[in-house]
């Protein structure tokens, strides 16, 4: 079975592509077979076309150039199995959030705004190897991601945890 995994936004390096790209590769490397949708325009698109060429993607990875309106977003994330956010920055992207409300498992980032206690594979950011695992993990027949919090921290994954839990007691 394919596994279909969407991320959207601007076309901007603050949205991590370029390593959500190496974890689509890590992904389909360790057995899963993955197809990638990426949705936004920007001025990160040559960039990402290279990407795509020099990692053997071109098969796999389509570019939808476009802006998604709320409702055509909503038809993106009705036909993903997952939604990743490689952001290496933090920014108001909320599709991570709209994708957990319908449903959708999310890997993200340490640096992607999620709601309180949100139940998504977070990674660090940067690290094509952990969002491939992730992606690989979601990938398997039968996987259920939050079954099991000892499997999912054995693996250097872990499920975010309520904000609160995970700030720093320092004064911003």
């Amino acid at each position: 079975m394919i596994t279909r995994v969407l991320s959207a936004g601007p076309l901007s390096w603050l949205q991590g592509y370029e390593w959500a790209l190496q974890a689509i590769r890590v992904a389909i490397d360790s057995g899963a077979a993955c197809e990638y949708r990426i949705v936004g325009k920007g001025e990160h698109l040559d960039a990402l076309c290279f990407a795509r060429h020099e990692l053997g993607l071109v098969a796999n990875v389509e570019l939808r150039l476009e802006h998604a309106e709320p409702e055509e977003l909503r038809r993106h994330l009705k036909w993903a199995d997952v939604y990743l956010d490689a952001a290496v920055a933090r920014g108001a992207n909320g599709v991570a959030a709209q994708a957990l409300k319908m449903g959708v498992p999310v890997v993200a980032t340490d640096r992607t705004r999620l709601p309180e206690a949100a139940d998504a594979i977070v990674v660090p950011r940067r690290d094509p190897a952990a969002m491939g695992a992730a992606i690989a993990r979601l990938a398997r027949p039968g996987y259920t991601p939050f079954a099991s919090a000892t499997s999912a921290a054995s693996s250097s994954m872990v499920t975010s945890r309520p904000r609160s839990l995970t700030r720093s007691s320092r004064p911003r």
